[in-house]
């Protein structure tokens, strides 16, 4: 339905589309709505509402408009409703309010509870943290990485490269960017904390690494030098927990396809190791042996027959 009249949005004389909810805007104003989106660097869905009464967008004219805001609603609350079963936040639900949420009660909490941003470098949303942490935070949009895309960044440290090139990012275990202990918290601008460091998050307390022969890290990694956080790297990579036998990993095989880090391979398509070393390339090849717990100093080519005869079982580590 279509009348006329001054939008209230431009107050411009036009031809208004006639919401669903009765209001009616110029059609120029309601996609500049959609193209501005939310405000801030959470992501949030607001802006799909109507200016006056925050009923829900809907109008035959807007609905190829609609489309790809409301795809990406759903993949926000599906990442955010798994990220949640993920740290066990339904829990209790059931308990305390005597029923079993839908999908729809169940996203909705996930949202309200997680903040989920778009990445700065590939503009996939990411999951971010509870959103009361992020609430705390002077976020800044280019500081806000998806894990794969900080996992890649990782590399560039002027350090040994512990990132594993099989499992990828998904398996990726990161040093505390406050103190020399592995971090087990990831809060959104890929800040990643300890136990004991996250409780004092963002109040840039640091710990200064006490050296090789007092440190509980023996990997070589980069030393924070004072309390003033001299030397601090964010997003350090100290290994891979699939590689480690971490039960929360024990499900990732070699053999499965990674979003990120080396595909599987068909072993037995190889003629040689000549064959795989140009197939795969060196970097590969040596990062697989890695896996298998063999280095060394082998040439490229050695190193290729190496690992194709321990991936055909015909060879042991």
């Amino acid at each position: 339905v279509e009348v006329c009249g001054p939008c209230p949005l431009c107050w411009e004389e036009r031809e208004l589309l006639l919401l669903g909810c009765s209001h009616a805007f110029c059609l120029p104003c309601l996609l500049r709505q959609l193209a501005a989106g939310w405000a801030g660097p959470r992501i949030s869905f607001g802006y799909l509402t109507c200016g006056v009464c925050r009923a829900p967008l809907a109008h035959p004219q807007l609905r190829e408009a609609l489309r790809p805001h409301a795809d990406l609603r759903e993949r926000v609350a599906s990442l955010a409703e798994e990220r949640c079963h993920g740290e066990d936040l339904f829990s209790g639900w059931a308990r305390r309010f005597g029923t079993v949420p839908t999908r729809n009660r169940r996203q909705e909490f996930a949202t309200h509870t997680l903040a989920l941003f778009p990445c700065a470098r590939c503009g996939e949303p990411f999951c971010g943290g509870k959103a009361s942490c992020a609430q705390q935070q002077d976020l800044r949009p280019e500081d806000l990485l998806c894990g794969r895309c900080e996992w890649t960044a990782a590399g560039g440290v002027d350090m040994a490269d512990h990132r594993c090139m099989i499992h990828g990012h998904e398996s990726a275990v990161y040093k505390c960017d406050y103190c020399c202990d592995v971090a087990v918290y990831r809060c959104s601008q890929s800040d990643h904390f300890c136990e004991r460091c996250h409780a004092f998050a963002y109040s840039n307390k640091y710990y200064p690494c006490p050296g090789a022969e007092l440190c509980p890290n023996r990997l070589a990694h980069p030393a924070i030098l004072d309390e003033a956080g001299t030397g601090a790297v964010k997003s350090f990579v100290l290994g891979c927990a699939a590689c480690e036998g971490c039960p929360a990993a024990m499900g990732v095989s070699l053999a499965s396809e990674r979003r990120f880090g080396y595909p599987a391979r068909r072993w037995h398509a190889f003629a040689g190791g000549d064959v795989v070393l140009a197939a795969v390339g060196e970097r590969e090849v040596r990062e697989r042996l890695r896996r298998w717990g063999r280095g060394g100093g082998d040439s490229a080519a050695e190193a290729a027959e190496r690992l194709l005869l321990l991936e055909l079982g015909l060879a042991s580590v």
